[in-house]
């Protein structure tokens, strides 16, 4: 609010002053003897044309690549299935909600763990392995579950097997990608590591998948199988049935935890939280690329109908020779355009530059695609021609005897 306060401010300070300097600047006695003393602003009028166009294809360039990031987050596969998946903190009451809950025909799976899958916040820094460097301290992503979280989420198990609900799951692990790279474990399913004073077994290695923003790489991560300390319950439905599995859960919250209320979330609403605030600069820049254009075909129009009035006359006479109506119009349109493609040119390396470099905040991310600055660019410059050629057109249709006597 600030910002666009203060921007009005100038905005009215400079749109004020300037014509104010320019009539202190006239010479009374021109003005009086009726002849003009206007300067000559061209240089001017033509360096806010291409200074309004520059901007506004600098944001529509913007706003089709941060759409463009904003879709490949959507739809980017993040290594398990998310989809109708809603989940609360369920305390100390996760165990028996499971088991009552997979009695619900409307529910697919229920399975339980430490952390949401979409944003885990938990990690431990005191892992031991063999071979392990001892200044060495990484930090590794911790999340307890339950085995059914494997098999609801559909993550891939590259080596080895998912937990079978033994007591022995108590001292076994499963390693990801990304953890037995940062351990550098060859044939990792079998071998031994502590972790938080716990030594166990590795019983497999699952594929990589988000457990973060994809503004950050994929961190290594440790899965435990300790049920007791599970708190979060994880309910997969469909989209049809969804609504009856939401009902059954509130049921059960209120027979078991009635003193506090039943709050879930969508995996999916959840995951996309985590981009509210390049969801919002996608519509600010939607919003401000729409004014710029506003502001740009004004400015143009004007331009246009300034530089028409002063050839009135040789509009007239081009008439009268036999010139043609698209002639006119193209003498008049040519040098605006001009304008317009060096606006583009300019305009072109500038957004390439701001969106690479916020790009540069995902681990995953688009490429910026050519094929979205030829479409800006095409888009500035119909808007343009469009522009022109209202006025263009209206000049060239004046009657040449009118033209003639203008004075």
């Amino acid at each position: 609010m600030l910002i666009l306060v203060g921007a009005l401010v100038l905005a009215f300070l400079l749109a004020g002053i300037y014509p104010a300097l320019m009539i202190a600047g006239f010479n009374p006695i021109q003005v009086l003897r009726g002849r003009s003393s206007q300067r000559n602003t061209s240089g001017l009028r033509k360096g806010l044309v291409v200074t309004q166009f520059a901007l506004a294809t600098i944001l529509i360039t913007s706003t089709l690549i941060i759409g463009s990031q904003l879709r490949f987050i959507r739809e980017r596969n993040p290594g398990f299935n998310r989809e109708h998946v809603f989940s609360f903190d369920a305390k100390k009451f996760a165990l028996p909600l499971q088991q009552a809950l997979l009695n619900e025909p409307s529910i697919k799976s229920v399975s339980t763990s430490s952390d949401s899958p979409v944003n885990v916040l938990r990690g431990t820094g005191t892992v031991e392995w063999e071979g392990k460097d001892p200044n060495a301290m990484p930090i590794f992503a911790y999340v307890s579950i339950d085995p059914a979280f494997i098999p609801s989420f559909e993550i891939k198990i590259l080596d080895g097997r998912n937990f079978d609900g033994s007591p022995s799951d108590s001292v076994h692990f499963m390693l990801n990608e990304a953890a037995v790279k940062q351990m550098e474990l060859k044939n990792p399913v079998g071998k031994r590591i502590k972790v938080e004073g716990r030594e166990g077994e590795i019983i497999s290695v699952v594929k990589d998948f988000n457990i973060a923003s994809i503004h950050e790489t994929i961190r290594p991560l440790i899965l435990s199988s300790r049920p007791k300390i599970n708190n979060i319950l994880l309910i997969k439905t469909s989209g049809e049935s969804a609504a009856a599995a939401l009902a059954a859960a509130r049921k059960l919250w209120e027979k078991h935890i009635p003193e506090y209320p039943f709050d879930y979330k969508f995996l999916d609403a959840q995951y996309n939280e985590q981009y509210k605030s390049e969801q919002q600069t996608e519509r600010l820049f939607n919003f401000f690329a729409g004014i710029a254009i506003v502001i740009s075909c004004l400015g143009l129009l004007g331009l246009v109908s300034f530089t028409a009035e002063q050839r009135t006359k040789e509009i007239g006479v081009r008439k009268v020779l036999g010139a043609s109506v698209a002639s006119i119009t193209t003498l008049l349109s040519k040098d605006f355009l001009k304008l317009v493609c060096i606006a583009i040119i300019i305009a072109v390396p500038v957004a390439w530059y701001f969106m690479e470099n916020w790009l540069d905040n995902f681990a995953f991310k688009v490429e910026i695609d050519w094929k979205l600055f030829l479409f800006s660019g095409l888009l500035t410059v119909l808007t343009a021609v469009a522009t022109i050629s209202f006025q263009s057109i209206k000049a060239a249709l004046m009657n040449p005897v009118k033209s003639l006597k203008s004075e």
